[in-house]
Parts: C-alpha cells; sequence; structure tokens
C-alpha cells in the first residue's frame, strides 16, 4: 500500500507539474509579450495602409474612396490635407455630414483638430522612410495614446492615420484575463483527471514492480 501511494504520488505530482508549467508560462508570455505583439501588428499595419492609399491615390479622395470608408469602419481616423493646409478629407466630417470631401465646415474643423493636436504629447517618433511619419502620441485632454501615421502623396497632398492604442491594450488586458480564467478551469480539471489515473493505474505498476521483485 505505501509502495502504491509511492508511485501514485510520483505520477501524481509529475503531471500536475507539466500542467502548472504549461499554465504559468502561457501566462507569462501572454502578460509579457502579447500587448507587444499586438502593437506591432498594429503599427505594421498602419504603415501598409498608409502605403496602399499611396499607390493608389493619384489627385483626389475619390480615388481610393473604398480604401478610405474601410479604414473608417476598422476605427482608424483618416484626413487628407493639401500642401497649402486645405483639408480635403476629414473621417469626422463624414461621419456628420455624409462626405468626408472638403467643405467649409471641414476646413474649420481642421483648424480646431490642428489646434487641438499641438496639444499632444509626442511620446515617440519613428522616421518609417524619406516620406512616413509614426507617432506615439498622447492625448492629455482625453487621456488616450493614438498611434498616428503621416505620409506625402503622389500629388503633394499629405495623409493622415490615426488609431486610437487603448482600444489594443484593453484587447489584450481582455484576452489576459479569459486565459487566466481558462488555466483555472484546466487546473481544476486537470488534476481531478490526474487523481483519477494516478489510482487507476498505479495498481498495475505496483504490481509489476511487486512481481519483478519475487
Amino acid at each position: 500500500s505505501g509502495m502504491k501511494g509511492s508511485v501514485a504520488k510520483k505520477l501524481f505530482w509529475g503531471m500536475a507539474g507539466l500542467i502548472l508549467f504549461y499554465t504559468g508560462l502561457n501566462w507569462l508570455l501572454n502578460t509579457q509579450l502579447l500587448e507587444a505583439y499586438y502593437m506591432k501588428v498594429k503599427e505594421e499595419r498602419l504603415i501598409e495602409d498608409g502605403r496602399t492609399i499611396g499607390g493608389q491615390y493619384v489627385s483626389s479622395p475619390e480615388d481610393v474612396m473604398p480604401l478610405l470608408e474601410a479604414l473608417e469602419s476598422a476605427g482608424t481616423s483618416v484626413r487628407i490635407v493639401a500642401p497649402d493646409g486645405r483639408m480635403r478629407y476629414n473621417s469626422v466630417n463624414r461621419l456628420l455630414s455624409g462626405s468626408g470631401i472638403e467643405s467649409p465646415e471641414a476646413a474649420k474643423m481642421e483648424t480646431d483638430y490642428a489646434q487641438h493636436v499641438s496639444d499632444y504629447f509626442v511620446r515617440r517618433q519613428q522616421l518609417v522612410d524619406e516620406i512616413t511619419l509614426l507617432e506615439w502620441q498622447r492625448d492629455p485632454v482625453v487621456n488616450k495614446t493614438f498611434l498616428a501615421l503621416s505620409t506625402n502623396l503622389n500629388n503633394g497632398d499629405i495623409l493622415r492615420l490615426r488609431l486610437r492604442l487603448s482600444t489594443v491594450a484593453e484587447s489584450a488586458a481582455l484576452l489576459n484575463h479569459f486565459m487566466m480564467f481558462t488555466g483555472v478551469i484546466c487546473l481544476v480539471v486537470g488534476f481531478g483527471w490526474i487523481y483519477f489515473f494516478t489510482r487507476r493505474f498505479a495498481k498495475p505498476i505496483v504490481a509489476l514492480r511487486d512481481a519483478a521483485q519475487a
């Protein structure tokens, strides 16, 4: 009986250690690397979006309207500004009036926006290429972090894309909480299964050992 208990304990703690190791490693990777990975994906996607628009833009926002609408649906704010500072397209104006194309109201929005952006804290900048700048901005008014891209288009217009990064952080945090919840469930179920497994299979192991020693 003592030998049976010893074998069962070894099996139990050996398999329990594997489950604990996997659960702990999974939690560590999620908490330390998941958000960084999400950020990297967002940065690369924003850069690629800018290049895609730049490749199809000729002289007017109408050239890339389906792309602009797709970006806005995904939560990216889009603005296109002429070299003289006149705004040619604005996502906010499109939501309010049904059209993002230049208008007196849109021009005023761009002036107000430029004043607001001047109050942003630029946390980091990265020059992607000769015409593209990536910035990590902090808006002190709403206390949110944004990823912003600015790039020159073929005709001299300037494309500006902005994405609120707190959405990424919230998604990563939510996934981490879910993984912790499922990890606890796996531990409970796993320990129950290990307990049943070790008690069931300890008997034949002990019997074989006793037979070999007889």
